[in-house]
C-alpha cells in the first residue's frame, strides 16, 4: 500500500514542482515486494527513471523525490530510502549540421 501511495504522489511532482517550459518525466518502472499473494511484504523495492533537459530541474526533482518518499513513509510509521546513483546521464542534444548529414 505504501509503495502505491508513493507512486501516486510522485506523479504530481512534475506538474506541481516544475515550470511548463521545463519538461520532465518521472517514471516508476518496477515495484518488487513480497513473494506470496496473501502475505503483506515487509519491504518493497521501486525502480524508476527521471528525464529532463535541464540539470537544475533534475536537481530540484531529485530533492523533492527524497522529501516526498521520506514524508509519505514517515506518515505510515515506515522508513524509505532514495538511492539516486550518480548525476545520471546528460541530455542528448543532436547538432543540426551532423543530424542533417546523417539524414542525407
Amino acid at each position: 500500500m505504501l509503495a502505491s501511495q508513493i507512486v501516486m504522489a510522485l506523479q504530481t511532482i512534475v506538474s506541481r514542482e516544475t515550470r511548463p517550459g521545463d519538461p520532465a518525466v518521472v517514471t516508476v518502472g518496477s515495484i518488487h515486494g513480497g513473494t506470496k499473494h496473501n502475505i503483506i511484504p515487509a519491504s518493497a523495492i521501486m525502480k524508476g527513471s527521471l528525464r529532463t533537459f535541464n540539470a537544475e530541474v533534475r536537481t530540484q526533482i531529485v530533492e523533492r523525490l527524497g522529501s516526498f518518499i521520506t514524508n509519505i513513509a514517515h506518515a505510515s510509521q515506515a522508513e524509505a530510502h532514495l538511492s539516486f546513483p550518480g548525476a545520471g546521464c546528460p541530455t542528448v542534444i543532436n547538432h543540426q549540421e551532423e543530424t542533417a548529414f546523417v539524414h542525407r
